[in-house]
């Protein structure tokens, strides 16, 4: 293609993106329920396959978004939109919001306001009013076009309230940023409730304040080591909670206090995500937890239950790198034994998997290829699966065409190959060298290729002075 060739498509790419290659105009009136015109209302519209957020009535639409205004009539105009059905929100100068989707310019379009409704309620721990605590509002919707949501904050008196909100369904959420070892915040919801909101309304809610018990405790390690930015959650082991969250994050002093629980039968669980020599994992443990119903001329001391957690670090801790590999005999798929300690010499690779992790399904040719590539007296690969019977494992393996060999582990929870080498998590692989110790771990694609070619040089490099030995 000759350079003036090339600089007419240039030119020709950089006019189509900036004028559409078709465009068209919005137009239509902006009215309230009552009929009363919209005046100096702004008409957002996107095309399809956008979505709409919208965060305190604030539109973040970015710039594929076109405007308009409405005049004194409500009537209003958007060109440059595309030609086809697009999806329009509008914001009056009160702050009062519409959406409509499916409008198609070039046909009249009428945006109704709906009248704005309001939310107000209290926050509290038991009888404890909780001040200076944000409170999240997200309208619950099936249409993906549309993200609503709002936030405000606790009074004193532990008071919030919403105004000038678009009426629908809605979940509200106290949103807890929890400092996380090694890494950043996680985001957990501690308390949470669903509301309906009518037009023209005003809705209350109430988040705690009730006189059911309360649970409280300590999370640590054996040895009394606090636990904190733990979060500990309760589910109803019956099922069936709906909506409702019973959760906290620990103190620094690994202190915790879940309260207005309902009488019942719970699984407690506690997460904390955990991210060292640059390998993340989640700590899981889980405690059955039976809250008692209180007398009715008990004392609030009768409501309280206290639940002291103590839990083991290490296995959820990777293995160290350096440290010899845990032994690992088996037999594999095709009736072969396979003993981890005879592969001394080589570099081992175990491939943990599962034909239910769709993960899997990406990684696993790339093992494949590995296995392909190295000489089998250099580099040893070999998968682990974690389906859930050998039945699923051999179906898996047999449906898929994976060509390196395979041992089946057993199904997650009870597989003590997993429990051994720590695994938390499919896709996984485990490094092991030639000594037979830990390597690395975590490792997939270019990365694992490169790291096993850099692991082989040594040997490479002694072969070829040990053959030219005899000629020196």
């Amino acid at each position: 293609m000759s350079s003036e060739m090339r600089l007419s498509v240039c030119l020709l790419f950089g006019l189509l993106s900036v004028f559409p290659a078709s465009a068209a105009t919005l137009e239509g009136t902006a009215v309230y329920e009552d009929g009363d015109p919209v005046a100096g209302a702004v008409i957002y519209a996107l095309p399809p396959g956008h979505r709409f957020r919208v965060s305190n009535n604030e539109v973040l639409a970015g710039e594929r978004a076109k405007r308009g205004i409405t005049d004194g009539l409500g009537w209003f105009e958007v060109a440059g939109v595309s030609d086809g059905p697009c999806s329009v929100f509008a914001r009056d100068m009160e702050d009062q919001c519409a959406f409509v989707a499916g409008v198609v310019p070039g046909r009249p379009a009428e945006i109704v306001f709906p009248k704005p409704t309001r939310i107000t309620g209290g926050l509290f721990n038991g009888p404890e009013a909780v001040s200076a605590q944000d409170i999240h509002a997200s309208l619950l919707t099936d249409d993906v076009r549309l993200s609503y949501t709002a936030k405000t904050r606790t009074n004193a008196d532990g008071a919030f309230q919403f105004c000038g909100m678009m009426p629908g369904t809605y979940k509200l959420q106290v949103i807890e940023e929890v400092p996380q070892v090694g890494c950043c915040f996680r985001s957990v919801v501690t308390k949470q409730t669903v509301i309906d909101v009518r037009p023209g309304e005003t809705a209350a809610v109430k988040l705690g304040g009730t006189d059911w018990p309360y649970l409280h405790g300590t999370v640590a390690e054996p040895d009394g080591t606090p636990l904190h930015g733990v979060w500990v959650r309760l589910l109803p082991k019956a099922g069936g909670a709906g909506d409702v969250v019973w959760s906290t994050v620990t103190e620094r002093d690994g202190s915790y206090a879940i309260y207005d629980i309902p009488p019942g039968d719970y699984e407690m669980r506690c997460f904390r995500r955990l991210a060292l020599n640059n390998y993340a994992r989640t700590l899981t443990a889980k405690r059955d937890v039976a809250i008692p119903a209180a007398a009715a001329d008990a004392g609030p001391d009768a409501r309280e239950n206290r639940l002291d957690v103590a839990i083991d670090l290490e296995p959820f801790m990777p293995l160290e790198i350096g440290t010899l590999a845990p032994e690992l005999t088996a037999e594999l798929l095709s009736g072969e034994p396979f003993d981890l300690a005879e592969q001394r010499g080589k570099l081992v690779v175990l491939y943990f998997h599962a034909g239910w992790c769709k993960f899997c399904k990406k990684t696993t040719p790339e093992i494949d290829r590995l296995f392909e590539s190295f000489p089998r007296d250099q580099v040893t690969v070999v998968g682990i699966s974690l389906d859930e019977s050998l039945e699923e494992c051999r179906d898996y393996v047999r449906s898929s065409g994976i060509r390196h060999p395979q041992i089946y582990a057993g199904a997650w929870n009870d597989s003590p190959i997993r429990k051994a080498f720590r695994v938390v998590g499919v896709p996984s692989t485990v490094i092991i060298d030639r000594d037979g110790n830990i390597a690395q771990y975590g490792l997939f694609g270019d990365v694992l290729v490169n790291f096993i070619k850099k692991r082989l040089e040594p040997q490479a490099e002694t072969a070829v002075a040990s053959a030219e030995v005899p000629g020196s």
